[in-house]
Protein backbone atom coordinates (compact mmCIF):
# COMPACT_ATOMS: atom_id res chain seq x y z
CA UNK A 1 0.00 0.00 0.00
CA UNK A 2 1.53 3.34 -1.01
CA UNK A 3 1.28 6.71 0.81
CA UNK A 4 -2.02 7.64 -0.87
CA UNK A 5 -3.71 4.44 0.33
CA UNK A 6 -2.38 4.91 3.87
CA UNK A 7 -4.38 8.18 4.13
CA UNK A 8 -7.77 6.49 3.55
CA UNK A 9 -10.67 7.00 5.96
CA UNK A 10 -12.48 3.94 7.45
CA UNK A 11 -15.18 3.93 4.77
CA UNK A 12 -12.60 3.96 2.01
CA UNK A 13 -10.68 1.18 3.71
CA UNK A 14 -13.85 -0.97 3.79
CA UNK A 15 -14.40 -0.31 0.12
CA UNK A 16 -10.75 -1.09 -0.58
CA UNK A 17 -11.08 -4.46 1.16
CA UNK A 18 -14.07 -5.37 -1.00
CA UNK A 19 -12.22 -4.28 -4.14
CA UNK A 20 -9.22 -6.38 -3.16
CA UNK A 21 -11.29 -9.50 -2.50
CA UNK A 22 -13.54 -9.50 -5.58
CA UNK A 23 -12.22 -9.21 -9.13
CA UNK A 24 -15.72 -8.80 -10.71
CA UNK A 25 -16.50 -5.98 -8.25
CA UNK A 26 -13.09 -4.37 -8.78
CA UNK A 27 -13.15 -4.61 -12.58
CA UNK A 28 -16.64 -3.12 -12.99
CA UNK A 29 -15.81 -0.13 -10.78
CA UNK A 30 -12.13 0.51 -11.38
CA UNK A 31 -10.97 -0.85 -14.73
CA UNK A 32 -11.60 0.66 -18.14
CA UNK A 33 -11.50 -1.06 -21.52
CA UNK A 34 -12.04 0.08 -25.10
CA UNK A 35 -15.09 -1.55 -26.66
CA UNK A 36 -15.43 -2.58 -30.32
CA UNK A 37 -16.83 0.86 -31.09
CA UNK A 38 -13.75 2.60 -29.69
CA UNK A 39 -15.40 3.93 -26.52
CA UNK A 40 -13.78 3.76 -23.07
CA UNK A 41 -16.16 1.83 -20.81
CA UNK A 42 -16.10 0.03 -17.42
CA UNK A 43 -14.96 -3.57 -17.64
CA UNK A 44 -17.99 -5.71 -16.73
CA UNK A 45 -17.41 -9.44 -17.09
CA UNK A 46 -19.43 -11.06 -19.88
CA UNK A 47 -20.75 -14.62 -19.71
CA UNK A 48 -17.57 -16.24 -21.02
CA UNK A 49 -15.41 -14.26 -18.59
CA UNK A 50 -17.70 -15.11 -15.69
CA UNK A 51 -17.40 -18.83 -16.45
CA UNK A 52 -13.62 -18.60 -16.78
CA UNK A 53 -13.44 -16.69 -13.49
CA UNK A 54 -15.64 -19.20 -11.68
CA UNK A 55 -13.64 -22.19 -12.92
CA UNK A 56 -10.27 -20.61 -12.12
CA UNK A 57 -11.35 -19.52 -8.63
CA UNK A 58 -12.69 -22.99 -7.91
CA UNK A 59 -9.38 -24.56 -8.90
CA UNK A 60 -7.46 -22.05 -6.80
CA UNK A 61 -9.56 -22.89 -3.75
CA UNK A 62 -9.01 -26.62 -4.31
CA UNK A 63 -5.27 -26.77 -5.02
CA UNK A 64 -4.01 -23.31 -4.02
CA UNK A 65 -2.78 -22.36 -7.49
CA UNK A 66 -4.09 -22.01 -11.04
CA UNK A 67 -3.17 -24.26 -13.96
CA UNK A 68 -5.64 -23.69 -16.79
CA UNK A 69 -5.86 -24.06 -20.55
CA UNK A 70 -8.64 -22.09 -22.25
CA UNK A 71 -9.92 -23.24 -25.65
CA UNK A 72 -12.18 -20.63 -27.17
CA UNK A 73 -13.63 -18.94 -30.23
CA UNK A 74 -12.32 -15.67 -31.59
CA UNK A 75 -12.55 -12.46 -29.54
CA UNK A 76 -14.53 -13.73 -26.59
CA UNK A 77 -12.58 -11.69 -24.03
CA UNK A 78 -10.36 -14.28 -22.38
CA UNK A 79 -7.20 -12.19 -22.85
CA UNK A 80 -8.90 -9.14 -21.35
CA UNK A 81 -10.06 -11.18 -18.38
CA UNK A 82 -6.59 -12.62 -17.69
CA UNK A 83 -4.96 -9.16 -17.94
CA UNK A 84 -7.50 -7.78 -15.49
CA UNK A 85 -6.91 -10.73 -13.18
CA UNK A 86 -3.14 -10.32 -13.14
CA UNK A 87 -3.37 -6.54 -12.80
CA UNK A 88 -5.72 -6.99 -9.85
CA UNK A 89 -3.21 -9.32 -8.19
CA UNK A 90 -0.24 -7.01 -8.72
CA UNK A 91 -2.20 -3.93 -7.64
CA UNK A 92 -2.97 -5.39 -4.22
CA UNK A 93 -0.13 -7.83 -3.55
CA UNK A 94 3.54 -6.83 -3.30
CA UNK A 95 6.50 -8.60 -4.88
CA UNK A 96 4.58 -10.40 -7.62
CA UNK A 97 5.95 -10.89 -11.12
CA UNK A 98 3.47 -11.23 -14.00
CA UNK A 99 4.55 -12.13 -17.53
CA UNK A 100 2.52 -12.28 -20.73
CA UNK A 101 3.68 -14.02 -23.92
CA UNK A 102 1.93 -13.34 -27.24
CA UNK A 103 2.36 -14.84 -30.70
CA UNK A 104 3.10 -11.61 -32.56
CA UNK A 105 4.83 -8.33 -31.70
CA UNK A 106 1.66 -6.43 -32.60
CA UNK A 107 -0.38 -8.55 -30.16
CA UNK A 108 2.26 -8.08 -27.48
CA UNK A 109 2.01 -4.30 -27.75
CA UNK A 110 -1.81 -4.41 -27.78
CA UNK A 111 -1.96 -6.59 -24.64
CA UNK A 112 0.50 -4.42 -22.73
CA UNK A 113 -1.36 -1.24 -23.74
CA UNK A 114 -4.46 -2.79 -22.17
CA UNK A 115 -2.61 -3.18 -18.89
CA UNK A 116 -1.23 0.37 -19.05
CA UNK A 117 -4.79 1.61 -19.64
CA UNK A 118 -5.93 -0.20 -16.50
CA UNK A 119 -3.27 1.63 -14.50
CA UNK A 120 -3.71 5.06 -16.05
CA UNK A 121 -7.49 5.11 -15.47
CA UNK A 122 -7.52 3.90 -11.86
CA UNK A 123 -8.96 6.04 -9.11
CA UNK A 124 -6.16 8.08 -7.48
CA UNK A 125 -6.30 6.24 -4.15
CA UNK A 126 -5.77 2.91 -5.98
CA UNK A 127 -3.12 4.00 -8.43
CA UNK A 128 0.36 2.82 -7.56
CA UNK A 129 3.32 4.93 -8.56
CA UNK A 130 5.42 3.37 -11.30
CA UNK A 131 9.12 2.93 -10.58
CA UNK A 132 9.67 1.44 -14.03
CA UNK A 133 7.68 2.25 -17.14
CA UNK A 134 8.86 1.00 -20.56
CA UNK A 135 7.24 -0.35 -23.72
CA UNK A 136 7.38 -3.91 -22.42
CA UNK A 137 7.52 -3.70 -18.63
CA UNK A 138 6.35 -1.75 -15.64
CA UNK A 139 7.08 -2.00 -11.94
CA UNK A 140 4.87 -0.49 -9.25
CA UNK A 141 5.88 1.01 -5.92
CA UNK A 142 4.83 -2.22 -4.13
CA UNK A 143 7.58 -4.01 -6.10
CA UNK A 144 5.10 -5.99 -8.18
CA UNK A 145 5.95 -5.97 -11.87
CA UNK A 146 4.46 -6.69 -15.24
CA UNK A 147 6.35 -7.79 -18.36
CA UNK A 148 5.48 -8.93 -21.87
CA UNK A 149 7.30 -10.83 -24.60
CA UNK A 150 6.81 -12.23 -28.08
CA UNK A 151 7.04 -15.95 -28.78
CA UNK A 152 9.70 -17.18 -31.17
CA UNK A 153 12.90 -16.81 -29.21
CA UNK A 154 14.07 -19.73 -27.09
CA UNK A 155 15.58 -17.21 -24.67
CA UNK A 156 12.48 -15.14 -23.98
CA UNK A 157 11.74 -15.10 -20.27
CA UNK A 158 14.80 -17.14 -19.29
CA UNK A 159 16.27 -16.09 -15.97
CA UNK A 160 12.98 -14.69 -14.70
CA UNK A 161 11.06 -15.76 -11.63
CA UNK A 162 7.41 -15.57 -12.65
CA UNK A 163 4.39 -15.94 -10.37
CA UNK A 164 1.64 -15.19 -12.89
CA UNK A 165 2.11 -16.43 -16.47
CA UNK A 166 -0.27 -15.89 -19.39
CA UNK A 167 0.34 -17.44 -22.81
CA UNK A 168 -1.90 -15.82 -25.44
CA UNK A 169 -2.86 -17.61 -28.71
CA UNK A 170 -0.49 -20.43 -27.85
CA UNK A 171 -1.55 -22.58 -30.82
CA UNK A 172 0.07 -20.08 -33.21
CA UNK A 173 3.57 -20.00 -31.68
CA UNK A 174 6.37 -21.03 -34.00
CA UNK A 175 8.36 -22.70 -31.22
CA UNK A 176 5.67 -23.52 -28.69
CA UNK A 177 7.39 -26.78 -27.69
CA UNK A 178 10.20 -24.74 -26.13
CA UNK A 179 7.77 -23.37 -23.54
CA UNK A 180 8.02 -26.61 -21.57
CA UNK A 181 11.77 -26.12 -21.07
CA UNK A 182 11.69 -22.33 -20.95
CA UNK A 183 9.05 -20.03 -19.48
CA UNK A 184 6.98 -22.81 -17.89
CA UNK A 185 9.97 -23.63 -15.70
CA UNK A 186 10.08 -20.08 -14.33
CA UNK A 187 6.77 -20.66 -12.52
CA UNK A 188 7.18 -22.74 -9.38
CA UNK A 189 4.52 -25.25 -8.28
CA UNK A 190 3.72 -23.34 -5.11
CA UNK A 191 0.48 -21.80 -3.76
CA UNK A 192 -0.45 -18.48 -5.29
CA UNK A 193 1.15 -19.05 -8.68
CA UNK A 194 -0.91 -19.04 -11.86
CA UNK A 195 -0.22 -20.41 -15.33
CA UNK A 196 -2.92 -19.83 -17.99
CA UNK A 197 -2.72 -20.79 -21.66
CA UNK A 198 -5.46 -19.55 -23.98
CA UNK A 199 -5.95 -19.87 -27.72
CA UNK A 200 -8.24 -20.58 -30.60
CA UNK A 201 -7.41 -23.90 -32.24
CA UNK A 202 -4.88 -24.31 -35.03
CA UNK A 203 -5.38 -27.91 -36.09
CA UNK A 204 -5.09 -31.24 -34.24
CA UNK A 205 -1.36 -31.13 -33.54
CA UNK A 206 1.23 -29.08 -31.73
CA UNK A 207 1.92 -27.96 -28.17
CA UNK A 208 -1.47 -26.35 -27.49
CA UNK A 209 -3.39 -29.33 -28.88
CA UNK A 210 -1.31 -31.67 -26.71
CA UNK A 211 -2.00 -29.44 -23.71
CA UNK A 212 -5.76 -29.65 -24.34
CA UNK A 213 -5.70 -33.43 -24.78
CA UNK A 214 -3.58 -33.86 -21.65
CA UNK A 215 -6.07 -31.77 -19.67
CA UNK A 216 -9.00 -33.84 -20.96
CA UNK A 217 -7.22 -37.05 -20.01
CA UNK A 218 -6.29 -35.62 -16.58
CA UNK A 219 -2.59 -36.26 -17.15
CA UNK A 220 -0.88 -32.86 -17.03
CA UNK A 221 -2.34 -31.07 -14.00
CA UNK A 222 -4.20 -28.48 -16.10
CA UNK A 223 -7.95 -27.96 -16.20
CA UNK A 224 -9.58 -27.37 -19.57
CA UNK A 225 -12.04 -24.47 -19.89
CA UNK A 226 -13.98 -24.34 -23.15
CA UNK A 227 -15.77 -21.20 -24.34
CA UNK A 228 -18.16 -21.58 -27.33
CA UNK A 229 -18.62 -18.77 -29.83
CA UNK A 230 -22.32 -18.10 -29.18
CA UNK A 231 -21.67 -16.90 -25.63
CA UNK A 232 -20.68 -13.55 -27.16
CA UNK A 233 -23.65 -11.24 -27.78
CA UNK A 234 -21.79 -9.74 -30.73
CA UNK A 235 -22.16 -12.95 -32.71
CA UNK A 236 -25.82 -12.57 -33.60
CA UNK A 237 -27.84 -10.86 -36.30
CA UNK A 238 -30.64 -8.43 -35.61
CA UNK A 239 -33.12 -10.54 -37.55
CA UNK A 240 -33.39 -14.17 -36.31
CA UNK A 241 -33.91 -17.20 -38.50
CA UNK A 242 -37.38 -18.71 -38.64
CA UNK A 243 -37.23 -22.01 -36.74
CA UNK A 244 -39.37 -23.55 -39.50
CA UNK A 245 -36.79 -22.54 -42.11
CA UNK A 246 -33.75 -24.13 -40.40
CA UNK A 247 -31.86 -26.66 -42.47
CA UNK A 248 -31.10 -30.08 -40.95
CA UNK A 249 -27.67 -29.04 -39.67
CA UNK A 250 -29.00 -25.85 -38.08
CA UNK A 251 -31.91 -27.70 -36.51
CA UNK A 252 -29.53 -30.20 -34.88
CA UNK A 253 -27.40 -27.39 -33.49
CA UNK A 254 -30.44 -25.54 -32.20
CA UNK A 255 -31.80 -28.67 -30.52
CA UNK A 256 -28.43 -29.49 -28.94
CA UNK A 257 -27.44 -26.05 -27.66
CA UNK A 258 -30.50 -23.81 -27.28
CA UNK A 259 -30.65 -24.61 -23.55
CA UNK A 260 -27.07 -23.35 -23.30
CA UNK A 261 -27.91 -20.02 -24.91
CA UNK A 262 -27.74 -20.63 -28.67
CA UNK A 263 -30.44 -18.46 -30.25
CA UNK A 264 -31.99 -18.08 -33.68
CA UNK A 265 -30.19 -14.73 -33.85
CA UNK A 266 -26.89 -16.61 -33.37
CA UNK A 267 -27.82 -19.08 -36.10
CA UNK A 268 -28.60 -16.23 -38.50
CA UNK A 269 -25.10 -14.86 -37.86
CA UNK A 270 -23.62 -18.34 -38.25
CA UNK A 271 -25.33 -18.87 -41.61
CA UNK A 272 -24.00 -15.56 -42.90
CA UNK A 273 -20.51 -16.22 -41.52
CA UNK A 274 -20.42 -19.70 -43.07
CA UNK A 275 -21.11 -18.13 -46.45
CA UNK A 276 -18.06 -15.89 -45.99
CA UNK A 277 -15.97 -19.05 -45.49
CA UNK A 278 -17.20 -20.32 -48.84
CA UNK A 279 -19.42 -22.85 -47.12
CA UNK A 280 -16.39 -24.68 -45.67
CA UNK A 281 -17.78 -25.60 -42.29
CA UNK A 282 -14.50 -26.94 -40.90
CA UNK A 283 -12.92 -23.48 -41.25
CA UNK A 284 -15.80 -21.86 -39.39
CA UNK A 285 -15.60 -24.53 -36.66
CA UNK A 286 -11.91 -23.89 -36.09
CA UNK A 287 -12.44 -20.16 -35.61
CA UNK A 288 -15.85 -20.37 -33.93
CA UNK A 289 -16.21 -23.80 -32.29
CA UNK A 290 -19.44 -24.93 -30.69
CA UNK A 291 -17.75 -27.89 -28.97
CA UNK A 292 -14.23 -28.94 -28.03
CA UNK A 293 -14.28 -31.54 -30.80
CA UNK A 294 -15.26 -29.00 -33.45
CA UNK A 295 -12.30 -26.79 -32.59
CA UNK A 296 -9.87 -29.37 -33.94
CA UNK A 297 -11.94 -30.63 -36.83
CA UNK A 298 -10.12 -31.45 -40.06
CA UNK A 299 -11.16 -30.56 -43.60
CA UNK A 300 -12.43 -34.10 -44.21
CA UNK A 301 -14.97 -33.76 -41.39
CA UNK A 302 -15.90 -36.14 -38.57
CA UNK A 303 -17.27 -39.67 -38.76
CA UNK A 304 -19.87 -39.11 -36.02
CA UNK A 305 -22.49 -36.36 -36.07
CA UNK A 306 -21.19 -34.27 -33.16
CA UNK A 307 -24.45 -32.37 -32.70
CA UNK A 308 -26.32 -35.66 -32.20
CA UNK A 309 -23.60 -36.83 -29.82
CA UNK A 310 -24.09 -33.73 -27.67
CA UNK A 311 -27.85 -34.15 -27.71
CA UNK A 312 -27.35 -37.69 -26.40
CA UNK A 313 -24.91 -36.38 -23.78
CA UNK A 314 -27.55 -34.04 -22.37
CA UNK A 315 -30.50 -36.41 -22.62
CA UNK A 316 -31.87 -38.02 -19.44
CA UNK A 317 -33.33 -41.47 -20.09
CA UNK A 318 -34.13 -44.67 -18.27
CA UNK A 319 -33.14 -47.79 -20.26
CA UNK A 320 -35.83 -50.07 -21.60
CA UNK A 321 -36.21 -52.89 -19.05
CA UNK A 322 -36.72 -55.42 -21.84
CA UNK A 323 -33.59 -54.47 -23.78
CA UNK A 324 -30.61 -56.81 -23.37
CA UNK A 325 -27.70 -55.70 -21.22
CA UNK A 326 -24.51 -55.86 -23.30
CA UNK A 327 -21.01 -55.42 -21.88
CA UNK A 328 -17.97 -54.37 -23.94
CA UNK A 329 -14.46 -54.80 -22.51
CA UNK A 330 -11.45 -53.01 -23.95
CA UNK A 331 -8.46 -54.75 -22.39
CA UNK A 332 -5.68 -52.46 -21.29
CA UNK A 333 -2.30 -53.05 -22.82
CA UNK A 334 0.95 -52.13 -21.07
CA UNK A 335 0.35 -48.98 -19.02
CA UNK A 336 -3.29 -48.57 -20.12
CA UNK A 337 -6.42 -49.14 -18.01
CA UNK A 338 -9.10 -51.66 -18.92
CA UNK A 339 -12.42 -49.97 -19.76
CA UNK A 340 -15.79 -51.69 -19.33
CA UNK A 341 -18.86 -50.31 -21.11
CA UNK A 342 -22.43 -51.36 -20.30
CA UNK A 343 -25.19 -50.64 -22.78
CA UNK A 344 -28.85 -51.48 -22.39
CA UNK A 345 -30.78 -50.61 -25.52
CA UNK A 346 -30.73 -46.86 -26.00
CA UNK A 347 -28.60 -46.05 -22.92
CA UNK A 348 -24.84 -46.30 -22.44
CA UNK A 349 -24.03 -46.28 -18.73
CA UNK A 350 -21.00 -44.59 -17.12
CA UNK A 351 -17.80 -46.48 -17.85
CA UNK A 352 -15.96 -48.65 -15.37
CA UNK A 353 -12.20 -48.24 -15.40
CA UNK A 354 -9.76 -50.80 -14.01
CA UNK A 355 -6.30 -49.32 -13.40
CA UNK A 356 -3.43 -50.49 -15.57
CA UNK A 357 -2.20 -53.90 -14.45
CA UNK A 358 1.04 -55.20 -15.95
CA UNK A 359 1.49 -58.08 -13.51
CA UNK A 360 1.80 -61.74 -14.43
CA UNK A 361 -1.70 -62.52 -13.17
CA UNK A 362 -3.52 -59.61 -14.84
CA UNK A 363 -5.54 -61.90 -17.12
CA UNK A 364 -6.73 -63.91 -14.15
CA UNK A 365 -7.62 -60.80 -12.18
CA UNK A 366 -9.57 -59.37 -15.12
CA UNK A 367 -11.33 -62.70 -15.64
CA UNK A 368 -12.33 -62.66 -11.98
CA UNK A 369 -13.89 -59.20 -12.29
CA UNK A 370 -15.74 -60.14 -15.47
CA UNK A 371 -16.94 -63.40 -13.93
CA UNK A 372 -18.48 -61.35 -11.12
CA UNK A 373 -20.29 -59.16 -13.67
CA UNK A 374 -21.56 -62.26 -15.47
CA UNK A 375 -22.73 -63.87 -12.24
CA UNK A 376 -24.39 -60.83 -10.68
CA UNK A 377 -25.60 -58.66 -13.57
CA UNK A 378 -26.40 -61.51 -16.01
CA UNK A 379 -25.65 -59.63 -19.26
CA UNK A 380 -27.04 -61.14 -22.46
CA UNK A 381 -23.62 -60.70 -24.08
CA UNK A 382 -20.11 -59.84 -22.95
CA UNK A 383 -17.59 -59.04 -25.67
CA UNK A 384 -13.85 -58.74 -25.08
CA UNK A 385 -11.29 -57.14 -27.37
CA UNK A 386 -8.90 -59.99 -28.17
CA UNK A 387 -6.83 -58.15 -30.76
CA UNK A 388 -3.76 -58.47 -28.51
CA UNK A 389 -4.85 -60.53 -25.49
CA UNK A 390 -6.74 -63.85 -25.12
CA UNK A 391 -6.01 -64.86 -21.53
CA UNK A 392 -9.09 -63.41 -19.81
CA UNK A 393 -11.42 -64.80 -22.50
CA UNK A 394 -9.88 -68.27 -22.29
CA UNK A 395 -10.16 -68.25 -18.49
CA UNK A 396 -13.86 -67.32 -18.61
CA UNK A 397 -14.52 -70.22 -20.98
CA UNK A 398 -12.55 -72.52 -18.66
CA UNK A 399 -14.85 -71.39 -15.84
CA UNK A 400 -17.78 -72.67 -17.88
CA UNK A 401 -19.21 -69.45 -19.32
CA UNK A 402 -20.84 -70.12 -22.66
CA UNK A 403 -19.14 -69.01 -25.87
CA UNK A 404 -22.58 -67.77 -26.89
CA UNK A 405 -22.55 -65.28 -23.99
CA UNK A 406 -18.83 -64.49 -23.75
CA UNK A 407 -17.24 -63.69 -27.10
CA UNK A 408 -13.88 -62.41 -28.22
CA UNK A 409 -13.62 -59.76 -30.93
CA UNK A 410 -10.55 -59.09 -33.04
CA UNK A 411 -10.91 -55.58 -34.48
CA UNK A 412 -9.27 -56.71 -37.70
CA UNK A 413 -11.49 -59.74 -38.26
CA UNK A 414 -13.96 -60.00 -41.11
CA UNK A 415 -17.14 -57.95 -40.92
CA UNK A 416 -20.57 -59.54 -41.25
CA UNK A 417 -21.03 -57.61 -44.48
CA UNK A 418 -17.57 -57.53 -46.05
CA UNK A 419 -18.97 -55.84 -49.16
CA UNK A 420 -19.67 -52.70 -47.08
CA UNK A 421 -17.05 -52.68 -44.31
CA UNK A 422 -13.35 -53.49 -44.53
CA UNK A 423 -13.26 -55.20 -41.11
CA UNK A 424 -15.03 -55.63 -37.79
CA UNK A 425 -13.66 -52.36 -36.39
CA UNK A 426 -15.24 -50.38 -39.21
CA UNK A 427 -18.53 -52.27 -38.91
CA UNK A 428 -18.82 -51.65 -35.16
CA UNK A 429 -18.16 -47.93 -35.60
CA UNK A 430 -20.87 -47.75 -38.27
CA UNK A 431 -23.28 -49.54 -35.91
CA UNK A 432 -22.58 -47.01 -33.16
CA UNK A 433 -23.05 -44.15 -35.60
CA UNK A 434 -26.40 -45.56 -36.68
CA UNK A 435 -27.35 -45.91 -32.99
CA UNK A 436 -26.83 -42.16 -32.50
CA UNK A 437 -29.35 -41.54 -35.30
CA UNK A 438 -32.08 -43.05 -33.13
CA UNK A 439 -34.69 -40.67 -31.72
CA UNK A 440 -33.84 -41.26 -28.06
CA UNK A 441 -30.36 -42.31 -26.98
CA UNK A 442 -28.30 -41.31 -23.97
CA UNK A 443 -24.58 -41.42 -23.16
CA UNK A 444 -22.62 -40.44 -20.04
CA UNK A 445 -21.55 -36.85 -19.51
CA UNK A 446 -17.95 -37.90 -20.09
CA UNK A 447 -15.61 -35.53 -21.93
CA UNK A 448 -12.98 -38.22 -22.56
CA UNK A 449 -15.60 -40.40 -24.30
CA UNK A 450 -16.88 -37.48 -26.37
CA UNK A 451 -13.31 -36.57 -27.36
CA UNK A 452 -12.74 -40.18 -28.41
CA UNK A 453 -15.85 -39.95 -30.58
CA UNK A 454 -14.74 -36.64 -32.08
CA UNK A 455 -11.31 -37.99 -33.02
CA UNK A 456 -12.55 -40.24 -35.84
CA UNK A 457 -12.35 -38.61 -39.30
CA UNK A 458 -14.97 -39.27 -41.95
CA UNK A 459 -14.77 -42.72 -43.53
CA UNK A 460 -13.11 -43.36 -46.87
CA UNK A 461 -13.93 -45.92 -49.55
CA UNK A 462 -11.93 -48.29 -51.72
CA UNK A 463 -12.46 -48.51 -55.46
CA UNK A 464 -14.98 -51.27 -54.68
CA UNK A 465 -17.00 -48.96 -52.39
CA UNK A 466 -15.88 -50.75 -49.24
CA UNK A 467 -15.73 -48.33 -46.30
CA UNK A 468 -12.64 -48.04 -44.10
CA UNK A 469 -11.39 -45.77 -41.31
CA UNK A 470 -7.99 -44.29 -40.57
CA UNK A 471 -5.84 -46.62 -38.51
CA UNK A 472 -6.04 -46.69 -34.75
CA UNK A 473 -2.36 -45.72 -34.63
CA UNK A 474 -3.26 -42.45 -36.39
CA UNK A 475 -6.07 -41.84 -33.90
CA UNK A 476 -3.69 -42.45 -31.00
CA UNK A 477 -1.19 -40.07 -32.56
CA UNK A 478 -3.83 -37.34 -32.76
CA UNK A 479 -5.34 -37.95 -29.32
CA UNK A 480 -1.99 -38.62 -27.62
CA UNK A 481 -3.68 -41.63 -26.04
CA UNK A 482 -5.77 -44.63 -26.98
CA UNK A 483 -9.54 -44.10 -27.53
CA UNK A 484 -10.30 -46.80 -24.96
CA UNK A 485 -13.80 -45.66 -24.01
CA UNK A 486 -14.89 -45.50 -27.63
CA UNK A 487 -13.41 -48.95 -28.24
CA UNK A 488 -15.32 -50.44 -25.31
CA UNK A 489 -18.54 -48.78 -26.52
CA UNK A 490 -18.30 -50.07 -30.10
CA UNK A 491 -17.71 -53.57 -28.70
CA UNK A 492 -21.32 -53.53 -27.49
CA UNK A 493 -22.29 -53.38 -31.18
CA UNK A 494 -20.17 -56.35 -32.31
CA UNK A 495 -23.06 -58.83 -32.53
CA UNK A 496 -26.83 -58.55 -32.74
CA UNK A 497 -28.68 -59.55 -29.57
CA UNK A 498 -32.39 -60.21 -29.28
CA UNK A 499 -34.52 -58.73 -26.55
CA UNK A 500 -34.90 -61.05 -23.59
CA UNK A 501 -37.73 -60.24 -21.15
CA UNK A 502 -36.67 -60.10 -17.51
CA UNK A 503 -38.65 -60.74 -14.39
CA UNK A 504 -38.41 -57.37 -12.58
CA UNK A 505 -38.00 -59.24 -9.28
CA UNK A 506 -35.24 -61.56 -10.50
CA UNK A 507 -31.71 -61.37 -9.17
CA UNK A 508 -30.30 -60.17 -12.50
CA UNK A 509 -32.92 -57.42 -12.77
CA UNK A 510 -31.97 -56.23 -9.30
CA UNK A 511 -28.33 -56.25 -10.39
CA UNK A 512 -29.16 -54.16 -13.44
CA UNK A 513 -31.06 -51.81 -11.15
CA UNK A 514 -27.82 -51.37 -9.22
CA UNK A 515 -26.13 -50.33 -12.44
CA UNK A 516 -29.02 -47.96 -13.12
CA UNK A 517 -28.66 -46.37 -9.71
CA UNK A 518 -25.03 -45.60 -10.46
CA UNK A 519 -26.19 -44.08 -13.73
CA UNK A 520 -28.83 -41.97 -11.97
CA UNK A 521 -26.14 -40.43 -9.77
CA UNK A 522 -24.48 -39.08 -12.90
CA UNK A 523 -27.85 -37.93 -14.24
CA UNK A 524 -28.12 -35.56 -11.31
CA UNK A 525 -25.16 -33.67 -12.74
CA UNK A 526 -27.07 -33.48 -16.01
CA UNK A 527 -30.11 -31.83 -14.42
CA UNK A 528 -28.72 -28.37 -15.12
CA UNK A 529 -28.65 -28.92 -18.87
CA UNK A 530 -28.70 -25.16 -19.35
CA UNK A 531 -25.20 -25.00 -17.89
CA UNK A 532 -22.30 -25.39 -20.25
CA UNK A 533 -19.90 -28.27 -19.63
CA UNK A 534 -16.57 -26.53 -19.80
Amino acid sequence: MDDTQQQLNPGQRTALTKLANSLPYYSSRCLKIVDKGGDLIPFVLNRAQQVIHSRIEKQKQEIGMVRAVILKGRQLGSTTYIQARFFHHTNFKPNLSAFVLAHQAESTIKIFSMTKRFHDNLLPFLQMKLTKDTERAMTMSNFSGYGVGTAGSAEVGRGLTVHLFHSSETAFYERADQLSTGLMQTVADVPGTEMIFESTANGPSGFFYDLVQGAIAGKNGFQLIFVPWYWDNGYQDKEPLDVRALNENEHEYYTAFKDDGLTLHNLAWRRRKLASFGGQEWKFCQEFPTTIEEAFIKAEGRFFDLAKVHIARKRILEPNAYSPLIVGVDQGRTGDPTIICRRQGNVIFPFESIPADDGDQRDMRLAGRLANILRVEKPSLLTIDTTNEHGALDRLHELGYSKRIVKGVHFGEQAFDKTRHRNKRVEMHFNLRDWFLGPDVSIPDDQVFVSDIGSIPFEKETSNNVAYLVSKDEIKKDLKRSPDKLDSAVLTFAFPVRRQPRDPNSRESRAVSTVKSRFRSTLRSKQGVGTRRT
